[in-house]
């Protein structure tokens, strides 16, 4: 409910906007101020739709040849076995959408949206239909089939692993309004804003006050953090995320240490999350917990030392907002 299927809709010019100008490689598809709003069929953009939308009574060659009728016969033969080759699917042409995978059936969809060598590809959350072990091959052969398309590519998922490893740059949305972009490692590691930190997938967020330039004081979590980053005067939240929390085993540490205890955890079958609460917080308020990500192995080996535990956070892993 975000706006992010509606964005690409607008984009395809499936939908018409209220307001507002889109501009592909330079090129004007919409400007309400003057009146320009292209066709969806002269705007060059291919689109893979959630659940693939194939034509069902059409075989996979015939899904792909759809929007190539301004071609010769042979030509449209020529470019359609292209595609089959590209998306591995040489032996499959003849078969119909039913006779298909989930993961081949995306195949085809990727296929048909290049077919016309589009100047864009929308793609709305791809994956979301498919479990998480075809997820993981798809994304991996989603990346190898469009490493030589060079035009522009737009991702839609709610995915925060797919947003990371599939896209150089990252909007994310909030209710309809943009709440940070950027380069994607960048957005992740420094979310300008408390719902950019929330939707990319950040636990750990207290509301703070700015002691200096380069610390704040937690008030959630009682205690002040040194940071990295400099801190804006209008500074209102901070974050660390639960895997870059560590355990302080020696004492080392020099700065940013939290005396936390176990409340409660919950078992992955490789990594473990381990809910916190720290020292002068009470126990029953849900702001003060604290989450820390440990691969199951580490916990094993720890979860029976002495607490309260001396959790660190590296002052470079402490973002502002």
């Amino acid at each position: 409910g975000s706006g992010k299927s509606m964005t690409l809709r607008c984009v395809a010019g499936i939908e018409k906007p209220d307001s507002g100008r889109i501009v592909l490689g330079g090129r004007v598809l919409f400007d309400s101020e003057k009146g320009i709003n292209l066709p969806a069929r002269h705007r060059g953009i291919g689109m893979v739709f959630q659940h693939y939308a194939l034509f069902p009574h059409m075989t996979a060659a015939d899904n792909i040849a759809f929007g190539l009728d301004s071609c010769t016969k042979t030509e449209r033969k020529r470019r359609v076995d292209e595609l089959l080759s590209l998306v591995r699917l040489e032996s499959m042409g003849g078969r119909y959408p039913a006779e298909l995978s989930g993961g081949q059936q995306q195949r085809v969809a990727v296929a048909r949206a290049l077919s016309t060598n589009p100047d864009a590809v929308l793609f709305d959350e791809p994956f979301s239909a498919l479990d998480d072990h075809l997820r993981g091959l798809m994304i991996r052969e989603f990346t190898e089939i469009l490493s030589s398309y060079h035009g522009a590519m737009l991702v839609v998922t709610h995915n925060v692993d797919e947003a990371f490893r599939l896209c150089g740059n990252l909007v994310v949305l909030d209710r309809g309004s943009v709440r940070g972009s950027g380069v994607t490692r960048d957005v992740f590691d420094r979310p300008p804003t408390f719902e950019a930190a929330r939707i990319t997938g950040c636990k750990n967020i207290s509301k703070i006050r700015r002691v200096s330039p380069r610390s704040v004081y937690s008030d959630d979590w009682k205690c002040e953090f040194v940071t990295e980053m400099p801190v804006p005067d209008d500074a209102a939240f901070a974050g660390i995320r639960a895997n870059y929390l560590k355990l302080d085993e020696d004492g080392s540490a020099p700065c940013n240490v939290i005396r936390c205890r176990v409340a409660g955890i919950s078992e992955g079958p490789f990594r473990v999350q381990v809910f916190l609460v720290p020292e002068g917080t009470p126990s029953h308020d849900e702001r003060s917990v604290m989450q820390w990500d440990i691969p199951k192995d580490r916990w094993i080996r720890v979860r029976d030392l002495p607490q309260p535990f001396r959790m660190y956070a590296d002052p470079e892993k402490v973002f502002v907002m």
